[in-house]
């Protein structure tokens, strides 16, 4: 459709909606990649498209078949976990935040939430989802803390992503855990864990070797490398000693609040 077009669709709804409402609208759904222009006709994107159909597809397949299909991970007992599979990096991160945030919601405001990435590539790959995701921690009243394996320039440069209250980052620049290709998040006594294809993570280690600057071509890039297929494991635990211990690691690098 042309931006016109959808213009008087959207005024059946919401008579008052002005030219440049839409516009503006549209240009933020390009820069996520969600639409495209072409010839002055604005189509969804092929490729967002595709993300979303693997996505649901796969829920549906583990909804259906889990043993605790009913409500998934959060009918998990003490030391219970499910793992799932995914085909790339992006797919995994689409599920990866919608359970992340979830899990904000269902465990109390007083816990933190505690994030371990080889390095923030989400921010780059998907910026507005990320900040979507940070900006809703913030308004959960959720303190999260985040720690990068490495420090690189790139990693530094986004730091500027963190209010360093609320959202707090630090780019540790050395290994905390056994595989380079390992990430982690924590939230109450529940515990994600992501195994990126290794090959994928040496793509993207390279990266950050090679570029110094998030600029257009380098987005492009490590989108381009976070689509790659390869084989991501996600696994979701409930295992409060576990969590409790790679809390207890995060206390050394932030004074950690909990809001009661």
């Amino acid at each position: 459709m042309t931006a016109m077009e959808i213009l008087q669709g959207v005024r059946v709804a919401r008579p008052k909606t002005t030219k440049q409402a839409v516009y503006l609208a549209i240009r933020n759904l390009k820069h996520r990649e969600i639409v495209t222009i072409h010839a002055k006709l604005v189509s969804l994107s092929r490729i967002w498209i595709d993300q979303m159909a693997d996505f649901y597809i796969f829920a549906r397949k583990q909804y259906a078949e889990s043993s605790v299909a009913d409500s998934g991970y959060l009918n998990l007992e003490e030391k219970d976990r499910i793992t799932y599979s995914f085909k790339n990096p992006i797919t995994t991160d689409v599920f990866w935040a919608h359970t992340l945030s979830v899990l904000t919601e269902i465990t109390p405001q007083s816990e933190p939430v505690y994030i371990w990435n080889q390095h923030e590539w989400f921010f780059l790959a998907h910026r507005e989802s990320e900040r979507a995701l940070f900006r809703n921690m913030r308004e959960k009243r959720k303190r999260t803390y985040v720690l990068s394996a490495h420090k690189n320039h790139i990693d530094m440069h986004v730091a500027k992503e963190f209010d360093g209250d609320w959202a707090q980052y630090y780019a540790l620049g050395e290994q905390l855990f056994a595989k380079p290709n390992y990430y982690t998040n924590v939230v109450g006594d529940y515990i994600l864990e992501v195994w990126l294809d290794e090959k994928i993570q040496s793509s993207i280690d390279s990266f950050y070797e090679n570029y110094t600057l998030p600029t257009e071509e380098a987005i492009h890039e490590i989108q381009r490398i976070t689509r790659e297929t390869g084989r991501t494991k996600l696994r979701i635990s409930k295992n409060k000693k576990r969590a409790k211990e790679i809390k207890k690691i995060f206390s050394k690098y932030f004074l950690i609040k909990n809001d009661k």
